[in-house]
């Protein structure tokens, strides 16, 4: 489907691992987009932002980071804000592409792309290996715990991620996206509602995976708003 959409456009962005899914994709399936889009002279795109939450034999497989700088009309984009937690010194990232592309991308760009706190921070960032291993061995253990969670609610159906989110389809509840982002919100807790992606509609929405206690306090704000809507619910029906 993705090798369809690509054939004839002039540049495609794809994320992978995916959002709002989280689902992670072979490089197989990324080649063959990338031939689909070269075939029109086209140029695929990879936000590999959420690559850091894989393993390393599931980045081995899905990643195409090591081709990008020899394989013409692919370039792989990233950022050191999700992994590392740096949303807010702004600016640390990359892009790996053949060298031309970069050669253009460096006389276009401004001078203060990135700050010196920014650059700081990431290169410190980089040479903390433990940090990365603990980080996805925590966020996998941790997912996994949400996910059974969520399902043992009985009001959601729980998709599989390779990152450090959840999307959440919506089932046995008259609430929708919007009503429970709300009702959350209230609560001093914010979800992503997904009805506005291609392909979702008013029943989606995509929680985060936070430390044990966040997580907990989440399932147990979902359980009370899903249950106490489906007893006002089966009281209205019962009028």
């Amino acid at each position: 489907e993705l090798s369809r959409l690509a054939a004839g456009a002039d540049m495609v962005f794809f994320c992978n691992p995916a959002s709002p899914s989280g689902t992670l994709y072979p490089t197989e399936e990324i080649l063959a987009a990338h031939r689909a889009c070269m075939k029109g002279g086209g140029t695929l795109v990879v936000d590999e932002s959420f690559m850091g939450f894989c393993t390393p034999p599931e980045a081995q497989e899905s990643s195409v980071l090591a081709l990008a700088p020899e394989t013409c009309g692919l370039s792989v984009i990233s950022t050191m804000t999700k992994l590392f937690a740096l949303a807010g010194v702004r600016g640390p990232g990359y892009v790996v592409a053949s060298p031309k592309l970069i050669s253009d991308l460096e006389n276009m760009g401004v001078p203060w792309r990135v700050n010196s706190i920014a650059s700081a921070a990431c290169r410190a960032a980089l040479l903390d290996g433990s940090y990365i291993e603990r980080t996805r061995e925590s966020v996998s253990a941790w997912r996994e715990r949400l996910r059974r969670d969520l399902e043992a609610t009985g009001f959601f159906r729980v998709y599989p991620s390779a990152a450090n989110f959840l999307l959440l389809g919506i089932a046995g509840a008259s609430l929708d996206a919007g009503g429970l982002a709300d009702a959350l919100g209230r609560k001093g807790i914010l979800i992503r509602n997904c009805g506005n992606f291609h392909g979702l509609d008013s029943h989606f929405i995509r929680v985060a995976v936070l430390s044990p206690d966040a997580n907990r306090r989440l399932v147990e704000a979902i359980r009370e708003i899903m249950e106490k809507e489906r007893d006002q619910q089966r009281e209205k029906e019962r009028k």
